[in-house]
């Protein structure tokens, strides 16, 4: 999290100088100090939720962090790491809250040899589809950390172990254990195991912790570029299957808003191009000093690769082109995606993702032209569409360009 220092001093945590309700680093704070109270002595019991994170310090001697709820076990664990149940709940304090309760067990491993997790069961216990228990005795007791991070959740207390042992069986789902075992190359596996309906974040620690891929080759991969990676895999997969589909044939606008993040999405008539407009107001989390909006500005045309590589751009991208799957068309997509000071701390890139697809899925309404979609996402937006047009010349030129070429009257709506 990017800190004013001189505010912070002058502040010290309850002037309030920062424009936030509350200090996000003193409340992060006591809550690692009450998860560390859990801690009794030098033992740490619990249930994985699961919930791992490789790290890429020093790589490729790297961090891997197994964290586990400290006295909670069984499915009172799974809510910890459970992002697909968070969407639309739980607010940013309770996500900070959960999160920052775990104790992170921190183990070091080389990432060129993925098999040493896999043999005592550490890789197995955090691609289980149920919370796995587990006991660890500790070096020396756990230590708060104060850090956030946009891509990935946030991270609790860190403790090094003397000894860790997985005390209950994971469960693996039958398509993940096989997919594993087959020598194949990991996009493969990545997109195999996403036509099988298996979770986004269970994909991404398959790939992590080096379960995927042809079998000599395999490599503990960092959470962060994992990430990344099954967002790229996925979306640009999806795009080579939507080339041969039809093009929607209205336009259409979705808006919602979570975590102090809002959304606006347009999809019109159009093979694939992406557009997308980043606002961060000030006083929202980057941007402490800024006395306006700073805007961000990323596209790509039908070759899905864009202007640069951006974890909430990808994620956002893949949650759309899920939905387009869906529907079996294609489209040009314009995202708006406008930063609250009440954003004050990141949670990871999930909320990106989800957010992005159910406005499409829950909030979706038909308009009769790119200019009426403009006017009405400029409804929800605290920046003016026509600053945002005088200052994106890409969009301004798509506000001009005339889309009747594009209508035949006699297609029903992509959306039928």
């Amino acid at each position: 999290m990017k800190v004013n220092e001189i505010v912070c001093i002058k502040c010290k945590g309850y002037k309030k100088l920062c424009g936030l309700s509350s200090c996000p680093l003193l409340e992060r704070y006591r809550i690692h100090l009450n998860a560390i109270k859990n801690v009794k002595g030098m033992k740490v019991e619990g249930s994985t939720p699961p919930s791992l994170i490789v790290g890429e310090h020093n790589y490729p001697k790297v961090n891997v962090l197994l964290q586990v709820p400290p006295n909670v076990k069984g499915n009172k664990a799974r809510i910890f790491d459970s992002p697909g149940t968070w969407w639309g709940i739980l607010s940013l304090e309770e996500i900070i809250r959960l999160r920052s309760s775990l104790i992170a067990l921190t183990i070091k491993a080389d990432v060129n040899n993925p098999w040493k997790l896999y043999d005592k069961e550490i890789s197995l216990s955090a691609i289980s589809s149920k919370p796995v228990d587990l006991e660890a005795r500790l070096r020396r007791r756990p230590k708060p950390i104060l850090s956030f991070d946009s891509i990935l959740t946030p991270i609790g207390p860190k403790a090094l172990p003397e000894k860790l042992s997985i005390t209950s069986n994971p469960k693996i789902e039958s398509i993940v254990e096989k997919v594993i075992w087959d020598d194949m190359k990991a996009y493969e596996a990545v997109w195999k195991l996403f036509q099988y309906d298996v979770d986004f974040y269970t994909i991404v620690r398959c790939l992590s912790l080096g379960l995927l891929g042809r079998i000599r080759s395999r490599r503990l991969v960092p959470t962060r570029w994992a990430i990344t990676a099954v967002d790229t895999i996925i979306s640009g997969r999806i795009l080579k299957i939507l080339k041969s589909s039809k093009q929607v044939n209205e336009h259409y606008v979705g808006v919602i808003e979570y975590l102090g993040n809002r959304f606006g999405i347009i999809l019109y008539p159009s093979s694939h191009e992406l557009l997308w407009i980043e606002i961060w107001h000030p006083s929202s989390l980057w941007v402490r000093k800024s006395q306006k909006p700073i805007m961000v500005v990323n596209k790509e045309r039908a070759n899905g690769k864009p202007k640069y590589i951006d974890g909430g751009y990808m994620a956002a991208k893949t949650g759309i082109l899920q939905y387009l799957l869906k529907i079996k068309r294609q489209a040009g997509i314009i995202v708006f995606r406008e930063v609250f000071p009440s954003y004050y701390a990141p949670v990871g890139n999930w909320h990106i993702r989800m957010s992005s697809k159910k406005a499409l899925e829950f909030k979706l309404r038909k308009v009769e032209s790119l200019n009426e979609a403009f006017a009405e996402i400029n409804k929800y937006l605290m920046v003016s569409m026509n600053e945002l047009l005088n200052t994106i010349p890409y969009l301004n030129i798509k506000a001009q360009k005339k889309l009747t070429k594009y209508m035949k009257p006699d297609e029903e709506s992509g959306l039928n």
